[in-house]
C-alpha cells in the first residue's frame, strides 16, 4: 500500500526585488509617467502590462511604452505608469 500524507503546501514567499520597488513608486504616483529603464529589451513593456514581473500585478493595472535608444541598439527606454 502507498503511504501518502495529506497536506496543503505552504504559501510562497513574495520576493519583490527591484521590480517591486519600481511598482511601489509608480503606485504612489498614479497616472504619472516615469522612466523605469534606460536600457531594457522591448519585451519589458509586455511583461509590465501583463503583470508578469513581480509587483506589476494585477495584469492591466500598469501602462507601459518604449522608445528606441539613440545609440541604435536593440535596447529601449521604458516608460510606465500605474493606472489602477
Amino acid at each position: 500500500m502507498v503511504k501518502i500524507r495529506w497536506e496543503a503546501p505552504p504559501k510562497r514567499a513574495v520576493q519583490t526585488g527591484k521590480y517591486g520597488a519600481i511598482a511601489k513608486a509608480l503606485k504612489a504616483n498614479p497616472g504619472e509617467w516615469a522612466v523605469v529603464s534606460d536600457n531594457a529589451p522591448a519585451s519589458y513593456v509586455v511583461s509590465i502590462k501583463r503583470g508578469i514581473l513581480i509587483g506589476f500585478t494585477p495584469a492591466g493595472s500598469f501602462e507601459a511604452t518604449s522608445r528606441k535608444n539613440s545609440n541604435r541598439s536593440k535596447r529601449v527606454t521604458v516608460y510606465a505608469r500605474y493606472i489602477g
